[in-house]
């Protein structure tokens, strides 16, 4: 035990009065930050059980008495244990959303993929046609209209066949089979010795978009026109309008040979 501890108990009651009278300095050192050496407390003692006079560090003890000194503050004692973690806060309100950031660039264009099989080849669709015509003079010199003298009437007759496949036929009087439904192109070329007008008839009601005509006496009438058979067994015929003045076919047009009159009929959707 130390010199000093040993006064200081020896001398509680003085120690008592002699801490009130230093209260307010002491007050002081606490209230202000920790100095780099801790201040310490001066008391002059008489001896054992004697009285404790307070002191500074410069003045002298009366006689009979000696000084004695202590630390104002005790050392600091060793860091005490983390306390246990609090519970967590309830969750802030969320921010407000960031602006949109600028497009990213375009990424490297990938390498092109390896080309895929062939397919198959389809079966080849078979070809339907069928060509007729006439030839003038050489076959007889009808004339069609109103009140021509024509075994069928207005309409004009193809009754030669030339190449022809898929069952596109003549069944007479003018008048031509399809064998299927389907589109059809129908072109026609007839040289008449009138001028008049002739139209292409589908199962005997006739295709507005497909009349006609020559203003010229001599001149060649030519027609074409897409066709839509219903089904098999359509009827297919070029007539002259009920309207038109009697016509005929020109012979010999342009030259010493036989004017051709023809039809072709055939199926363009396969």
């Amino acid at each position: 035990m130390s010199f000093v501890l040993a006064q200081l108990r020896r001398h509680v009651v003085a120690f008592t009065a002699l801490f009130l009278l230093l209260g307010s300095s002491a007050y002081a050192v606490v209230g202000h930050p920790a100095a780099t050496t801790p201040p310490k407390l001066y008391a002059c003692a008489s001896g054992v059980g004697g009285t404790l006079t307070s002191s500074t560090a410069t003045r002298r003890c009366p006689k009979g008495m000696h000084k004695i000194s202590w630390n104002a503050e005790g050392e600091r004692g060793p860091t005490g244990t983390t306390g246990a973690a609090g519970r967590a806060g309830a969750p802030g309100d969320p921010g407000a959303t960031g602006a949109e950031g600028a497009p990213g660039r375009t990424g490297a264009t990938g390498a092109t993929g390896s080309t895929g099989a062939t397919g198959a080849t389809g079966p080849a669709a078979s070809a339907t046609y069928g060509e007729f015509y006439s030839l003038m003079p050489g076959d007889p010199s009808y004339t069609y209209g109103p009140t021509g003298n024509a075994p069928t009437g207005a309409r004009i007759l193809f009754p030669h066949a030339g190449a022809a496949q898929g069952g596109v036929v003549y069944s007479g009087g003018g008048e031509f089979t399809l064998p299927s439904a389907g589109t059809y192109r129908v072109s026609f070329s007839v040289t008449l010795v009138q001028a008049g007008q002739l139209q292409v008839v589908l199962n005997s009601v006739p295709l507005p978009y497909a009349t006609f005509g020559t203003d010229a006496a001599g001149s060649e009438i030519t027609g074409e026109a897409l066709v839509v058979s219903p089904g098999a067994g359509s009827v297919i015929s070029i007539n002259a309008p009920g309207s038109n003045p009697d016509i005929s076919l020109a012979a010999t047009p342009g030259g010493a040979l036989p004017g051709a009159a023809t039809l072709l009929i055939e199926r363009v959707d396969g």
